[in-house]
């Protein structure tokens, strides 16, 4: 998966050099890797227009596609093969820790033959807690260090590793940060990335799907839901494989476009028109319908509020005009 981001990469970079060299814009602005990025020849001989045409062909035809679809299905098989690596590690030590309770109770059966007094002894401070510890083991629980010493150092040691195989297991587990109807991000995966993110360099559109209500109640739910999933395929398809698409609810969602300027604003007007044209003739037995889109890059100037008040107002406005547009704070 990562030799084939590594290779989609270079494509954009090639889209974005053939891009520079349409128009006058300031090199020194543009990162290293995409200004020293060499066109061949026949690149160079193209008109502006034919740059263009081919840098939308790069990042946007089924070659790139098949990239991403690739990419993604590299990444669910990796892990696929994590959790059932953690999964064996787990039942692997469950395992040794019965065994070690066998062991532990042959051990016991010979004392208590010896004397009275250390049977007491290791009941109390060796088979309770060891017994305890199977038991926690088995309901994949932390165990509390009790007993003796050699127990407490066996519960520490099993509470490090249970701790880190949880933490993978949630990480790879991320699928709970996903809508179920739709497959995008949801309203969890939103405020867990956001509190990490720098937003001074993204941008953030507000998403509504027109008059949804109605389609519900003209057409029912079942259809309600087909058109949500359309909307959601139309959004993944129309931004970048580096674009975040959540959806928070209902007919609610947002778009974070990741390390962009204001200077794109024309770019997210056209992507929104096309989505809205895609949307409104659909080629299926689907409803027409329309976005509505508020949006704000962190580098606006005269914020009114945060990057989401902001986008919040924008949609606002384009909702009192009508509906079906985008309009850019």
């Amino acid at each position: 998966a990562l030799t084939l981001s590594n290779e989609l990469m270079n494509f954009e970079y090639e889209a974005m050099r053939l891009v520079l060299d349409t128009g006058d814009y300031d090199l020194e602005a543009v990162p290293a890797v995409v200004r020293e990025k060499e066109l061949s020849q026949q690149e160079k001989a193209l008109s502006a227009e034919e740059k263009r045409n081919k840098a939308i062909e790069l990042v946007f035809g089924d070659l790139y596609m098949d990239y991403k679809t690739r990419i993604k299905e590299n990444t669910s098989l990796c892990t696929k093969i994590l959790i059932d690596a953690s999964n064996d590690e787990r039942i692997r030590t469950d395992r040794m820790m019965t065994a070690l309770l066998t062991v532990q109770t042959i051990f016991t059966i010979v004392l208590l033959a010896i004397i009275l007094v250390y049977m007491v002894f290791v009941s109390v401070w060796v088979r309770r807690p060891l017994t305890r510890m199977v038991e926690l083991i088995k309901s994949n629980e932390l165990i509390p260090p009790a007993g003796a010493e050699e127990l407490r150092f066996v519960s520490e040691t099993y509470n490090t590793f249970y701790e880190e195989t949880q933490k993978t297991h949630d990480r790879l587990t991320y699928g709970t940060m996903h809508d179920a109807l739709t497959g995008l991000y949801n309203r969890s995966a939103y405020n867990y990335m956001r509190r990490d993110m720098d937003m001074t360099k993204n941008a953030l559109l507000l998403v509504d799907v027109d008059k949804f209500k109605s389609v519900n109640d003209t057409y029912g739910h079942d259809v309600g839901d087909a058109v949500l999933k359309r909307v959601a395929e139309v959004l993944k398809d129309s931004f970048r494989s580096t674009d975040l698409v959540f959806r928070l609810g209902g007919d609610e969602f947002v778009v974070i476009m990741v390390n962009v300027t204001s200077s794109i604003r024309d770019v997210v007007k056209n992507k929104v028109e096309e989505a809205n044209r895609i949307l409104q003739h659909p080629s299926d037995d689907l409803p027409q319908t329309s976005l509505s889109v508020g949006a704000a890059f962190g580098d606006r100037e005269n914020p009114d509020g945060d990057i989401f008040k902001d986008a919040d107002t924008a949609l606002y406005q384009v909702k009192e005009a009508g509906r079906c547009g985008c309009l850019i704070y």
